[in-house]
């Protein structure tokens, strides 16, 4: 399980070891654009290396408008994956934005079905992203985690 809260505006890159082969990258990049709506856009990504390559890279998308009359709304999600794994087959639900409030988020749902006995049974996977922009801070959060 993957899980951060960190500031708008700023970059993010954690390496975990799982062992001395495999490691989890997470990298955030986060900005508000200087276009008239002030538009947020922040991806969080996820990628499993094994003996130094990227593997699968998982990655989730929000943006949405921070200022004017769209204050907070007009959410947009995305996703993208690259995987080079044969053994297994990587999809992602319809990605998901909803913002309530001062908090926008974006959602999806992966699925990681293997195509080779040796590789165990599937694996369902949740990612999410959630961002807020308030008078007073503007940070985000995420996580990937195991159903």
């Amino acid at each position: 399980m993957v899980v951060l809260v960190y500031f708008i505006g700023h970059r993010l890159h954690i390496v975990n070891s799982y062992d001395q082969d495999v490691q989890l990258v997470t990298d955030v990049t986060s900005r508000i654009a200087g276009d008239k709506a002030a538009t947020a856009t922040l991806t969080f990504t996820v990628s499993e290396r094994i003996y130094g390559i990227p593997v699968t890279t998982e990655a989730i998308t929000v943006s949405f408008e921070t200022r004017g009359s769209a204050k907070n709304k007009n959410a947009h999600a995305k996703v993208a994956l690259k995987n080079v794994n044969a053994a297994v087959v990587v999809k992602a639900s319809k990605p998901k934005a909803v913002v309530k409030g001062a908090i926008a988020n974006s959602s999806t749902v992966w699925t990681a079905t293997p195509q080779v006995r040796a590789f165990g049974k599937k694996v369902v996977k949740d990612q999410l992203i959630q961002a807020a922009v308030t008078k007073t801070g503007k940070t985000f959060n995420g996580r990937l985690t195991n159903r």
